[in-house]
């Protein structure tokens, strides 16, 4: 089992939010942090290597961060606005706007997460989101994919329960990777609110054919990086957020 921690109390920046600073830690290294474009409204935190996990064992990511003080901003508008902080992973560069496109689907990202105002906090039986309101900090499990934004019958979810929680309390997530069974399981939990977890066999649930589990997608993955780039037999999994983003490599 290959296990990466990332352990940050954040800087949070969202317009009509105050900026809040505590500390950083990554156990695989030093890390440098950047601050997007304004329009962006987006902290990252960057390590200064890739971080490389085997591709045939079971690997996991883990995240830890600290719920922030409510947003009270003057321009703070839970109905029309939404503020996350998460530590996930995203596959969208297998995705059909990706360097190495492998499905139809732009957007395939795996985000237990934790988050406040208008934002998808459930799914239909077809995968179809439901959106709610939200006036407090809860945390969810959440798998997210999409065919592209244009309209909600082309994006899919899949989530766990939405647990409350409150400002100060300690958030600790999992993405782990099982390499018998190609199933990946997501949590998020507060201690003394439980866990929020899903297990999603396959990606694309909503469309089983296209692969029998993770472990064939990453196959089929190994097989586009080296159709393109020849030299290179390992896809490149990307991992981005409000408070995470690093590049793993699977060997």
């Amino acid at each position: 089992m290959w296990s990466y921690l990332v352990a940050a109390c954040l800087l949070l920046f969202l317009r009509g939010l105050s900026a809040e600073l505590a500390c950083v830690a990554l156990d695989t290294g030093k890390i440098a942090s950047r601050l997007r474009g304004p329009d962006s409204h987006r902290i990252e935190i960057l390590p200064q290597s890739d971080v490389y996990l085997p591709f045939a064992e079971d690997w996991s990511l883990d995240y830890k961060f600290s719920v922030p003080r409510l947003p009270s901003g003057p321009d703070w508008d839970r109905t029309a606005e939404t503020f996350y902080i998460w530590g996930d992973v995203d596959f969208d560069t297998f995705g059909k706007n990706g360097r190495h496109p492998i499905s139809e689907y732009t957007y395939n990202q795996i985000v237990p997460q934790l988050m406040i105002g208008q934002t998808i906090c459930g799914n239909e039986a077809d995968y179809q989101p439901r959106f709610c309101s939200l006036d407090g900090w809860v945390v969810q499990a959440s798998y997210f994919w999409a065919k592209d934004l244009t309209s909600d019958d082309r994006v899919y979810s899949l989530t766990g329960d939405m647990l409350n929680v409150s400002p100060g309390e300690d958030i600790s997530t999992k993405i782990a990777y099982d390499a018998q069974s190609g199933a990946i399981t997501m949590s998020i939990s507060a201690q003394g609110r439980g866990t929020s977890e899903v297990v999603i066999p396959r990606p694309f649930p909503d469309n089983p054919s296209l692969f029998s589990s993770w472990k064939s997608f990453f196959s089929k993955g190994r097989i586009a990086i080296r159709a393109h780039l020849g030299c290179r037999s390992v896809p490149c999994i990307q991992h981005r957020g409000a408070a995470v983003r690093f590049v793993v490599v699977f060997d």
